[in-house]
């Protein structure tokens, strides 16, 4: 019976709108007793190659609707319902809703398909450490190094030991960078690493200026509100930008980690402030 009633839904639209247009049925369809939803004929599910495709274009707002449906469709195959939660969570990242985004990586994290479990646990690290969540974010990549190979353990190395630097956790964070360091091939990558390993903690950076009276006039109304807290004044730091151009950093403070200059830059409420690594 309701196979056939599904079967006749897509004809119900045209012969509702030829009787509105006969004399004595022109009644709203709530007038006889039903709701436009009963008329609607519902749309065919996604696939995974429309939400892929709706990533590809930058539609992330369309790519997490239509990854949400399959993942969330019991109906649908395992592998597609991981595949669309990747997917999903890609895209809500995108759209900053980090909530959303780690929830559908952690789904796609357990896979049983493993380079879509790695791959998923790689990006479910990185959202972690974007939204400052480093203890996570160090868990779930280091986690993830021990089932991948060459340079995409080499980045969930680095990637651990950052968020491991910004903790506090010098030690650590240095052993897996020198693991990084030892799997790295890309240039970029062995920069990075490089660079990581020269961080001895962090400072709150107001601005940086080229202007040297600039800085100083910043480091002055900068020194009203340290001065509110308790802190050091700070300092003018001299420092050559990436056009190669003399500049002046005004900087806060020297911290251990990461979560301790946070904190200081948010009760300093100077708007440009900036939380930035101090290397030797």
């Amino acid at each position: 019976m309701m196979d056939r009633v599904r079967r006749c839904l897509p004809w119900f639209p045209l012969w509702v709108a030829v009787c509105l247009l006969l004399p004595g049925c022109n009644r709203s369809l709530s007038e006889v007793g039903l709701d436009a939803k009963d008329w609607a004929v519902q749309a065919p599910p996604p696939t995974i190659g429309e939400v892929s495709a709706a990533y590809q274009a930058q539609d992330y707002q369309k790519a997490y609707t239509l990854g949400r449906r399959i993942a969330d469709d019991a109906d649908q195959p395992a592998s597609a319902r991981d595949t669309a939660a990747y997917i999903g969570g890609l895209a809500s990242r995108e759209l900053k809703q980090t909530g959303k985004a780690i929830f559908y990586l952690q789904r796609a994290s357990r896979s049983v398909d493993r380079e879509l479990a790695n791959d998923a646990a790689i990006e479910l690290g990185l959202t972690y450490a974007a939204a400052d969540r480093n203890r996570e974010a160090a868990t779930t990549l280091l986690g993830a190094a021990d089932t991948l190979r060459g340079e995409d353990r080499a980045r969930a190395y680095y990637h651990a030991a950052v968020a491991q630097g910004k903790l506090g956790q010098r030690s650590a964070a240095r052993t897996n960078l020198l693991l990084a360091s030892s799997l790295a091939r890309s240039p970029e990558l062995a920069s990075a690493v490089e660079s990581e390993l020269a961080v001895t903690g962090y400072t709150v950076q107001a601005g940086v200026y080229a202007d040297p009276a600039e800085a100083e006039a910043a480091a002055e109304a900068a020194a009203v509100q340290t001065g509110l807290l308790g802190l050091d004044p700070p300092v003018l730091v001299p420092q050559v930008d990436e056009m190669g151009r003399s500049v002046t950093a005004v900087q806060v403070g020297r911290f251990t980690t990461w979560e301790s200059a946070t904190s200081t830059r948010d009760a300093l409420k100077l708007p440009q402030a900036l939380v930035v690594p101090l290397s030797q």
